[in-house]
């Protein structure tokens, strides 16, 4: 299972903070994940991008993302700094059946 771009609505919610984005954009991972059966311990790897690549930013984006993941089944993970326009978090993730 590979998902594309998910990201928050912004349209839902201007000027949302990274933690926002973050959360918004796995609960539409864990919508796919659901539907398809998949529990996230079956997560092989994360790719978050990120807007700006600040202490501040990144500390939201991972305070959000280690209450989400899985503990038994930890993914590799990268994060890169990406310019997306309005939106702060975009996540990428692969995961086997």
């Amino acid at each position: 299972l590979r998902t594309q771009g998910l990201v928050g609505d912004v349209s839902k919610v201007p000027g949302s903070s990274t933690a926002q984005q973050t959360s918004e954009a796995l609960a539409k991972l864990d919508a796919i994940l659901q539907e398809a059966k998949v529990p996230r311990k079956n997560l092989l790897a994360v790719r978050i991008y990120v807007a700006e690549y600040t202490p501040a930013n990144l500390k939201e984006m991972n305070d959000v993302y280690d209450q989400w993941v899985d503990p038994e089944g930890l993914p590799t993970r990268i994060c890169v700094q990406a310019g997306m326009g309005n939106f702060a978090v975009e996540i990428q993730a692969e995961a086997y059946y």
